[in-house]
């Protein structure tokens, strides 16, 4: 079964994970998720196919693997030259 997500980024290291609620009751339309962490200037995100796994990019040569079901970040690597 497909995933769907919509990330917002609100400020440098505040991001809001909404999803499709799916209990019993549909009167709530959508749940959220606040993720903490990140860096400057992000640029993409990519959602895993398959695992509750997002990659985020960011201005500085960073990239952060976040864990969706922990909302935090698990991994970051930053390139350190050019």
């Amino acid at each position: 079964m497909m995933k769907t997500y919509l990330f917002v980024a609100r400020n440098h290291v505040l991001f809001f994970l909404w999803k499709p609620f799916s209990g019993e009751s549909y009167t709530k339309a959508w749940e959220v998720n606040i993720l903490c962490g990140g860096h400057v200037n992000m640029s993409c995100v990519i959602f895993h196919a398959h695992q509750d796994i997002i990659v985020s990019n960011y201005e500085g040569k960073i990239i952060c693997i976040w864990d969706i079901s922990k909302h935090i970040v698990v991994q970051t690597f930053q390139m350190k030259h050019d």
